[in-house]
């Protein structure tokens, strides 16, 4: 009965062991700090025609922009630092907020040293070593697509 007992105890912890637990969204934001790699813009006209001025950026072109990152912290706030390659006129670090739109799983920015507003961007890919966001700007009759792709440092 006892051997019994401790086979049952055995088994049950060898399969709590083996179960993979998911990490929500502000865990695997906070698990790293974020570098941008790409950047990618499509425009297209409201009537959905694509236009002439998409274009995609992979960050190795010594942009200065190119090795910031981004850093999620669990107290809802957002460090964004400038990487070797220092933008001249821009404060570093910027700090902000931040935190996930339960609702539609929108990832919110606000309150980042020297701008105003917010930002709202589509969380399009999360894991443990890769973010893709976008987010769209409406100009007039151009609808603008940016989408920003970050690697886990």
């Amino acid at each position: 009965m006892i051997r019994n007992g401790i086979l049952v105890l055995v088994a049950l912890s060898t399969l709590s062991a083996c179960k993979k637990e998911e990490r929500t969204k502000e865990e695997l934001l906070q698990a790293t700090h974020w570098k941008r790699t790409a950047d990618q813009r499509v425009d297209v006209s409201n009537g959905g025609t694509p236009l002439v001025t998409n274009s995609t950026v992979n960050c190795t072109t010594g942009d200065c922009s190119c090795d910031d990152y981004v850093v999620f912290m669990p107290d809802s706030k957002l460090e964004k630092n400038q990487g070797a390659i220092v933008c001249p006129n821009q404060p570093a670090p910027q700090n902000g907020k931040w935190y996930i739109d339960q609702k539609d799983q929108t990832l919110i920015a606000s309150e980042l040293t020297g701008y105003s507003g917010y930002w709202a961007f589509a969380i399009e890919e999360l894991s443990t070593s890769k973010l893709v966001v976008s987010h769209q700007i409406v100009n007039g009759p151009t609808i603008s697509t940016f989408r920003t792709t970050f690697s886990a440092q």
